[in-house]
């Protein structure tokens, strides 16, 4: 009995109380554009839904990670009600490396393009300056397995570079395409916030996608930006496009960003509003 005391004072000085948080990330907003006048998930390059309201829980003790969101409605392909947009176990594997089970967010690029969520396994280790993140994951649409590999560097304060590839049937939203490769990079220039990324998917007929945005911070909690966002299929699988974007940003409070804007492409102008509610507890 006193051995079994002793062990159980022992397990609870090693495995901590777990902290446990709740939060959500939800969107709303309203645009001129036909389908979307008004609309309950993020707004993607000024003329679609992308980015799907969700509330989330997660679970912390001892370097271990348990985290689970929940889609609220249909965006897309993304998420639908009751439909678990995340759900994983990260275990610490050394202080700079961690091994990830379950459902995530795929490590690819600034995710401008490559934006899914699927099953699988992630290996994200941290090397001075610079993080990596290999993925083994199943296309559940084909029921194929696909790989992705991501590396960043950051060799100053002020610049963030990257470089991801995939391989896989089906490595970007199904379609016939099963190579996938991109570069992006996150530069500072005074009060300039410069990103970018491109994007090529082969292995069938080429499809690439190009992605540019500059943001003035230079008035605190007001940002305007210009973004141009330009994607060509020559499989005629995806479509192709060019959108420009021009807006503001306001960051009202810590947990509310208010944004907007008009977007142009193929000689139509479009307006378009949203709100951003982020909050944790």
């Amino acid at each position: 009995m006193r051995t079994l005391i002793i062990a159980v004072v022992t397990l609870q000085s090693v495995w901590a109380q777990p902290t446990v948080n709740v939060g959500a990330e939800l969107y709303a907003g309203a645009s001129d554009i036909p389908g979307y006048r008004s609309f309950f998930h993020g707004f993607w390059a000024g003329r679609e839904t992308a980015y799907p309201s969700l509330v989330y829980m997660r679970a912390e003790v001892n370097g271990w990670t348990a985290y689970g969101s929940l889609g609220l409605g249909r965006v897309e392909d993304v998420a639908s009600a009751r439909q678990l947009v995340e759900g994983y176990l990260r275990a610490p594997l050394s202080p700079s490396a961690g091994l990830t089970a379950g459902r995530f967010w795929i490590p690819f690029g600034l995710q401008e393009w490559q934006y899914e969520s699927k099953p699988g396994a992630m290996l994200d280790a941290s090397i001075g300056e610079a993080k990596v993140s290999i993925a083994l994951v199943q296309n559940e649409a084909l029921r194929r397995g696909n790989a992705y590999a991501r590396a960043e560097w950051a060799p100053t304060d002020s610049a963030t570079l990257g470089v991801s590839a995939g391989w896989g049937d089906g490595i970007s939203y199904g379609t016939s395409h099963n190579q996938i490769a991109g570069a992006d990079a996150l530069i500072s220039l005074g009060p300039i916030a410069l990103s970018g990324e491109a994007v090529r998917l082969s292995g069938a007929p080429e499809f690439w996608f190009g992605f540019g945005q500059a943001e003035y911070t230079g008035l605190g909690d007001v940002r305007p930006f210009v973004a141009l966002y330009g994607w060509n299929d020559k499989s005629a699988e995806i479509g192709s496009g060019a959108v420009t974007v021009a807006g503001l940003r306001y960051q009202a409070n810590e947990w509310l960003l208010i944004e907007g804007g008009r977007s142009f492409t193929a000689g139509q102008a479009n307006w378009w509003a949203q709100a951003s509610i982020t909050f944790e507890r």
